[in-house]
């Protein structure tokens, strides 16, 4: 009897118990552990629609992600050419090059969110503050888009730890625990009853026969091999893109921080240009006037 390993399919488990639950119904001395087994079945019936459920809360979660970010990507397009309508077609203006520098659109509208929304979130402020009233009204639409993919990439983090604490720290692994420790104790006493029961003349692997000997086939063995390859790298996946969300949401304010710098000195430079100006002005005067006074 083996010990089934830490991530065992809940739907083989199902049919693992249920293979026992059968075969202990079906003996007499198999009798005392049909409720354990009942129990044990019950609470992988339960914890298999927990995880049915966090699946579909991912699945949801990634769909609003997506929509997020094609709302977003519709701005990029519409942000352009509302620019481009109001500066005659030049790419070049210093209004064009605030929103779009040297990328095009079509390169403004990746990656799904991450980086992108960063550098929209950048926009708001700017295009809220736009003298022109299509611009104004393109910041408003943008400051509701980007709280809405705020709100889903939240989401998608929170479902993705859901499942990933699911698997790794909640009821599954328990439950996995709990089964093997039953089986393990089951296993023990139905090989006792060998012993115990020298008239019934049971046959030496008694005990094997209550429970899935094998792997029915190879096919679900490799298969789930390849289904727990790719959810580890959808895991990865989405590990890196919240690093590269992180990297650029600490440029970005960066960028704002240099940005903000760069105003407060150029106030300050213009401050002092403008009473050196005033001042020489007033050297020249009092030159003048001096002059007028002096034989």
């Amino acid at each position: 009897m083996r010990t089934l390993p830490a991530g065992f399919p809940l739907i083989e488990l199902v049919h693992e118990l249920s293979f026992s639950l059968a075969q202990l119904k079906a003996q007499p001395l198999g009798a005392p552990h049909v409720k354990e087994f009942e129990e044990l079945l019950a609470a992988t019936h339960k914890t298999l629609l927990r995880q049915l459920e966090l699946v579909t809360e991912t699945a949801v979660a990634d769909a609003k992600v997506v929509r997020a970010d094609d709302v977003l990507n519709q701005l990029v397009d519409q942000l352009s050419l509302t620019l481009l309508g109001l500066l005659s077609g030049d790419r070049e203006h210093p209004l064009y090059q605030r929103f779009f520098g040297r990328i095009r659109p079509s390169e403004a509208k990746r990656p799904i969110l991450g980086a992108q929304l960063e550098r929209m979130r950048d926009w708001v402020a700017t295009l809220l503050a736009a003298t022109q009233p299509e611009l104004q009204a393109l910041g408003t639409q943008l400051a509701s888009a980007v709280k809405t993919a705020d709100a889903a990439v939240d989401a998608q983090r929170s479902a993705d730890q859901k499942l990933t604490d699911f698997s790794e720290l909640g009821d599954f692994p328990l439950l996995i625990e709990k089964v093997n420790g039953v089986r393990k104790l089951t296993y023990g006493k139905l090989g006792e009853a060998v012993h115990k029961n020298p008239a019934m003349n049971l046959p030496s692997d008694f005990a094997e026969q209550f429970f899935v000997r094998e792997v029915r086939s190879a096919a679900p063995a490799r298969s789930e091999l390849v289904a727990k390859i790719a959810r580890a790298e959808q895991q990865l996946a989405k590990l890196q893109q919240q690093l590269h969300d992180h990297d650029a949401r600490q440029q970005s304010l960066e960028r704002s921080a240099r940005a903000e710098e760069a105003s407060a000195l150029r106030e300050e430079v213009a401050l002092i240009e403008k009473r050196l100006t005033e001042e020489q002005a007033r050297a020249q005067a009092l030159k003048a006037k001096l002059a007028t006074l002096t034989p």
